[in-house]
């Protein structure tokens, strides 16, 4: 099975729930607003082929905001999208692991000084941003006791050509995060931009602390997901992804941040945050960058 959001993208155009825009949209200026629009109007989700600035890239939004669209995504009608979740992640599916010549995600690669997040077409989405932000940054971190992978999704402000912002909500990352602090040495994270939604799904689920969400994703697509090691960290990234951020986040890392339109459809204001500061890019030659739509319902978050 495709684990790609490429393939979700071609199955949502194929069933008539994608609208393909060719006219050259600013990830800076209006691409959310287009985003935004096509599915409050229309309720198809967007995919940009031309992108102002970006020529290497496509992108993404308003693709997983609706029942319809994830039963796309699991394979099953749209009423049956619930009973398929509650049913699924029930039967959890270790990963397995490729080498990188099956991966797409090794295609090109950046290390240290070639490293440039402002060459990521990283979105403007609402009025009161300082910036563009990726939001749909999945971070893989690995309990330094046991080893265990954790999934989340944090929001990252971008900062400069290598840093960028990292909320840590306090939930089982911050958990995490704090055996590295009490360490005194810095977590190792990857974060993962563009993936199946079941992988997204899983990023966002919560469950029980120590249980790998890589294994809930698996249950959802009802094989194990294809994983393959990072380039510079001890940690194993989706082989289909479009972009892996690799990076660490320091023991004392704090920075302000905000405020970001959020989810609930007011802003987050202001505050501080973490930090991450990223060493090496891995991604596809013609990757497609997950602009993930936050701000007032529908959308995506």
């Amino acid at each position: 099975m495709d684990q790609s959001i490429r393939g979700y993208l071609a199955n949502l155009e194929q069933q008539g729930e994608l609208i393909r825009f060719h006219k050259e949209v600013d990830p800076m200026e209006n691409l959310t607003a287009i985003g935004w629009k096509t599915y409050d109007k229309l309720g198809k989700g967007s995919l940009f082929d031309t992108l102002a600035g970006f020529p290497d890239w496509q992108a993404c939004n308003q693709i997983i905001t609706d029942r319809r669209k994830w039963g796309i995504g699991l394979g099953v009608n749209e009423d049956d999208v619930i009973s398929a979740f509650n049913n699924r992640v029930n039967s959890p599916i270790e990963p397995v692991m490729v080498d990188r010549s099956n991966a797409p995600v090794k295609e090109i690669s950046y290390h240290d000084e070639e490293v440039d997040l402002t060459k990521v077409p990283a979105a403007w989405t609402s009025e009161l941003d300082p910036g563009p932000f990726i939001a749909s940054g999945m971070a893989i971190i690995k309990d330094p006791d046991t080893g265990i992978r954790n999934m989340s999704i944090h929001r990252q402000q971008i900062m400069g050509k290598n840093r960028t912002g990292f909320l840590i909500c306090p939930r089982q990352a911050i958990r995490i995060y704090q055996k590295y602090q009490q360490r005194n040495i810095p977590m190792p994270v990857a974060m993962v931009v563009g993936a199946h939604p079941a992988i997204y799904f899983s990023s966002s689920y919560t469950a029980p602390y120590g249980v790998d969400e890589l294994t809930i994703a698996g249950a959802l697509l009802g094989e194990p997901i294809r994983l393959v090691k990072c380039e510079r960290i001890d940690i194993e990234v989706p082989a289909e992804a479009e972009m892996v951020l690799e990076g660490h986040i320091p023991p004392d890392a704090i920075t302000p941040e905000g405020p970001f339109g959020e989810g609930s459809g007011g802003y987050a204001m202001e505050g501080f945050t973490q930090f991450l500061d990223v060493i090496t890019i891995t991604r596809r030659r013609r990757p497609i960058f997950y602009a993930m739509q936050c701000g007032a319902p529908m959308t995506d978050t």
